[in-house]
């Protein structure tokens, strides 16, 4: 006899297309539409969230602050849909989309609402079902762009909605549905919580305890690293992510020739450590990159000569206009065009960051060779540093370093023993390029406390 407990879809956030996606794929394979939880902006598109709504979408605060009150009904009704059983609930784990398209840290109130079902017994078990949502190339790139440079996001109406429906005239490519394995609660949880310790306290009470806690913070952990390990990308992330580097030092672009030596090695690093760089058909990988980059022709451009160039735009200072921004428009214009370089590389950096850690904690030392004690030291610091910018799980350190070391062997650039891990000669220029991904976050760092 098959049992069946409350279901959770936890998907990716990275658009607003991610909103529908879920429900679309559902409706296509005849499965139970899922209620999805909203964020209240939404009511500001009165023909979206009517669809949102009869979708089965419903709007909450983004923050609950003290607010008891709306804390009890909020409770309430998730756990009645739950318990209902007749829909999965849909809802991010990020809170929020993604703007630098790197996963987001979780914020856990939802989860933790959802899972007290378990914790306090009235479920003996809960399916959780991550899904990795990617595309070819973001909608919003742009608007993002302008984010994260101080510009406020516009607020949403349906003029704005009717007003960027000329977008969808262009080539966005694929998009990537990844429905990941289904994980359950009571496995994940083992012994290590104890369900009867609410057997003391009164039913009405909602209060989780520190070890019920820590397992929603570690269950969370554990999902967005499924996100992240089952991500399918084009080739583009990978491009953006040397050009970037590049960028820095010559800003009149890279040959063609020169990225794809550097971005095969970086997939195939990429593809060992779980993730999964798509190339269509039967093309080789040049022909996959020449595609992936016909795509976002309005980012880089390869030139005659095979030089792949970035792509200006002259900016209406109307269009960001805002009293509290002081930068100038020329700045905006080429800030602009890093920061959607960095929205698409960040896609494969975050697959990258073990990797680049690794290299960082070696090749600081200006050694090739240093001691396992050593490197972990180094990766343990890098770790807490760069703890706000990529989505660690706890209690992992040891077994990540571990992890990308024996990856990173395989692929012929670590070497080591039971002391000591050493750099193969001819991975030093492949060792280089990877330390140096992390430096831009190293440096920001620097000048904020300088």
């Amino acid at each position: 006899m098959c049992e069946f407990y409350p279901m959770l879809l936890l998907p990716t956030h990275r658009s607003y297309m991610d909103f529908l996606l879920t429900s679309y794929v559902c409706y296509q394979f005849n499965l139970p539409l899922p209620v999805i939880a909203a964020g209240l902006d939404f009511l500001g598109l009165q023909f979206l969230s009517r669809l949102l709504r009869n979708s089965g979408a419903f709007f909450i605060r983004r923050s609950f602050g003290e607010d008891k009150l709306y804390w009890a009904v909020f409770t309430e009704y998730v756990q009645s849909q739950l318990l209902g059983g007749e829909a999965p609930l849909e809802f991010f784990l990020e809170g929020t989309r993604s703007r630098t398209a790197k996963s987001l840290n979780p914020k856990l109130g939802l989860l933790q609402t959802s899972l007290e079902l378990y914790f306090t017994g009235q479920v003996p078990d809960i399916t959780i079902v991550p899904i990795a949502i990617s595309y070819d190339r973001t909608l919003e790139e742009t608007l993002y762009a302008y984010e994260l440079l101080g510009i406020p996001k516009p607020k949403e109406s349906t003029s704005g909605l009717i007003k960027a429906r000329s977008l969808l005239n262009d080539n966005f490519g694929s998009v990537y549905f990844n429905i990941i394995d289904p994980i359950s609660v009571k496995e994940f949880c083992g012994n290590a919580v104890d369900r009867s310790l609410h057997s003391l306290e009164p039913r009405h009470r909602h209060v989780l305890f520190k070890t019920e806690v820590e397992m929603c913070s570690d269950l969370a952990g554990h999902v967005i690293r499924s996100h992240q390990r089952h991500m399918v990308l084009s080739p583009f992330p990978l491009v953006c992510l040397v050009l970037g580097q590049h960028l820095v030092e010559d800003y009149n672009g890279m040959m063609l020739d020169s990225i794809v030596l550097e971005i095969r090695w970086l997939s195939e690093l990429i593809e060992h450590g779980g993730g999964h760089i798509v190339t269509e058909g039967n093309v080789s990988f040049n022909d996959a990159v020449k595609s992936s980059l016909s795509q976002h022709a309005t980012l880089v451009t390869l030139q005659e000569r095979g030089r792949l160039e970035v792509v200006r735009h002259e900016l209406d200072e109307s269009d960001f206009s805002h009293p509290n921004l002081r930068l100038l428009t020329r700045t905006i214009q080429e800030a602009a065009i890093h920061m959607r370089l960095y929205h698409y590389g960040n896609q494969a950096l975050q697959l990258l960051v073990h990797f680049s850690m690794v290299a960082l904690a070696i090749r600081s030392s200006q050694r090739k060779e240093v001691s396992i004690e050593e490197l972990q030291n180094q990766y343990d610091t890098l770790r807490k540093l760069i703890q706000r910018e990529f989505v660690f799980q706890r209690r992992r350190g040891v077994m990540d370093l571990q992890e990308a070391v024996g990856v990173m062997e395989v692929m012929g650039l670590l070497s080591h023993n039971d002391c000591n891990v050493l750099v193969v000669d001819s991975s030093l220029r492949k060792m280089d390029l990877l330390s140096s991904l992390l430096l831009p976050f190293l440096a920001g760092y620097r000048d904020a406390v300088s």
